[in-house]
């Protein structure tokens, strides 16, 4: 009512983009399911805009995101683009210095050594991107509390550490379709090229974790404190979910 708000019902077509008055009083942008037009070379100027959610769940019709999108967005705190075809992380993705939650969800993104400068992120989500590393560069985000990687079936490589890192975490979620290739603690080099699950033991907050590990013999003592409130752990090479 206040005219703050820019957003469309499910199923809906934006046939243009609002005029440019507009989106420098735009606090919210919101389209759901909506079929918009080509998202503008010239970055929309939106000084107040604290919420920007451009989800698409027709994945083969998804569009790319210019690379100077978030110049004029420096109050961002939400962005959810989940569904849109993103090559790349756009430069100007560094311009929301008061980002706090991140939805890359559904992305054909594979590369997201970007997001590590995000350092105000509380809230990650990655669920079923095609993301294959998670870099030491994530491990800088040590504000994050919730670090969604459901779903990531094409995740083989944590950085060691980075985990660890995120000592202020409180919920992981991994589940059976994401990352599987765990380390042990002893290896013979005393080296590790993956993460370990003692990892975990880093984590004071932890109270939420969904977790697939296929060796039973990786699962080091006393690992799990009395924080831990809900979980799915599994165990061993043989499990199976249904669709």
């Amino acid at each position: 009512d206040d005219q703050k708000a820019f957003s469309r019902a499910c199923g809906d077509e934006v046939k243009e983009w609002p005029a440019e008055d507009l989106f420098k009083k735009y606090t919210m942008i919101s389209l759901i399911s909506c079929k918009i037009p080509r998202l503008p070379e010239v970055p929309w100027e939106c000084p107040e805009l604290k919420l920007l959610v451009l989800e698409n769940d027709d994945i083969g019709d998804s569009q790319e995101i210019p690379s100077k999108c978030f110049e004029g967005m420096k109050e961002l705190k939400v962005l959810d683009v989940t569904g849109i075809r993103i090559p790349s992380l756009p430069l100007s993705l560094l311009s929301l210095k008061h980002l706090h939650t991140l939805c890359l969800d559904y992305c054909e993104l594979a590369d997201i050594t970007l997001v590590g400068q995000l350092t105000n992120l509380k809230i990650l989500s990655l669920i079923y991107s095609k993301v294959k590393e998670l870099p030491k560069e994530i491990g800088q985000l040590t504000r994050l509390q919730l670090l969604d990687l459901t779903g990531c079936s094409e995740l083989v490589l944590i950085s060691p550490g980075v985990i660890s890192s995120l000592t202020r975490l409180e919920d992981l979620r991994m589940g059976i379709k994401s990352f599987k290739q765990w380390e042990g603690e002893g290896l013979v080099d005393g080296r590790r090229s993956n993460a370990s699950v003692s990892e975990l033991k880093h984590l004071p907050h932890l109270s939420a974790l969904d977790i697939h590990i296929t060796d039973a013999n990786l699962l080091p003592t006393n690992l799990f404190s009395d924080k831990l409130e809900r979980y799915t752990i599994l165990v061993g090479d043989c499990w199976e979910y249904p669709n």
